[in-house]
């Protein structure tokens, strides 16, 4: 792969997309009985501003990738075409428009975090329209961007509790009057069986997603090439993400027994849930990369 650069915009595209829908649904469904929420409205609207611009920068970068020319030399007529000619630019519109809905939403006197969460499920799950999965024809493509979906927003609500609650854990260190210690881990506590499900998903859906792309029989074969190995990666990066998540329930459940004292588990768990977003961080520069393979046929 000669340009580097196309990988950034999918970056930044995808990180967007999977935090600002992980962060508001986890905030109405995760952290619904938390009584001491912070007020995170000026880093939504950022994100909220910033996704828009990422996602028609990113659909500029992929018509020139595919036209191959720079995103300046594009003409009009090749954009239009390519917009309202192919299923990749019809969900590059409806992205766009739920993009644009989500941020009016945000920017109202009295923002409806549900109307919020929703718009960026949507917009989360147009992707698989533009990715591998568009590649798949019939009923089985359907199921194909249908599992893929799925698969992003379970990753994506995964990611939004690993974020809220590295936030919270920040917050309870620096402002103990402002985030109750004990409701954090209590929620984090209540919250493990969720996220094994959450694990689950995110699994089994990638499973079905490499079977309807290369088929898990040629995953020997598969892993000698680009794409199998930046896969292997990724399967090898949720896996360390899957370690702190352990740690961390392990380190919950110690405290709910009264096992471990409140202050060392906190930095325990900082600690681990910055270790899991780096990792999360990871996954998705490894996603971004593994949209421009292919694995050998």
């Amino acid at each position: 792969m000669d340009d580097w650069f196309t990988p950034l915009p999918r970056f930044a595209h995808y990180a967007l997309l999977l935090g600002l829908f992980g962060i508001t649904a986890f905030r109405l469904i995760g952290l619904r009985r938390f009584n001491d929420l912070p007020d995170l409205r000026r880093p939504l609207l950022i994100g909220a501003l910033a996704a828009p611009v990422a996602t028609v920068g990113l659909m500029l970068a992929s018509i020139a990738a595919m036209m191959g020319q720079p995103i300046l030399s594009l003409e009009w007529a090749t954009i239009d075409a390519m917009l309202f000619a192919t299923d990749m630019g019809w969900a590059f519109l409806a992205r766009l428009a739920l993009l644009v809905a989500a941020l009016a939403a945000v920017l109202s006197s009295r923002p409806a975090t549900s109307i919020v969460a929703l718009c960026y499920a949507l917009a989360l799950a147009t992707l698989p329209w533009g990715g591998h999965a568009a590649a798949t024809e019939g009923g089985i493509g359907l199921v194909h961007r249908l599992n893929d979906a799925l698969h992003l927003l379970a990753a994506g609500l995964w990611i939004g509790a690993i974020g809220s609650f590295l936030y919270l854990a920040v917050r309870a260190h620096r402002v103990p009057q402002g985030v109750n210690p004990a409701s954090l881990i209590d929620a984090m506590h209540r919250f493990a069986p969720y996220g094994l499900f959450l694990v689950g998903t995110v699994a089994v859906t990638g499973a079905i997603n490499a079977e309807l792309i290369f088929g898990l029989r040629s995953t020997i074969r598969v892993a000698q090439d680009g794409y199998g190995q930046m896969l292997l990666l990724k399967i090898a990066l949720v896996g360390l993400m899957l370690g702190c998540a352990a740690f961390n329930a392990q380190r919950a459940r110690r405290w709910a027994r009264s096992t471990v004292g409140e202050t060392d588990l906190l930095k325990a768990i900082r600690i681990s849930l910055a270790a899991e977003l780096v990792l999360a961080a990871l996954v998705i520069a490894s996603v971004a990369i593994l949209g421009m393979l292919m694995p050998v046929e």
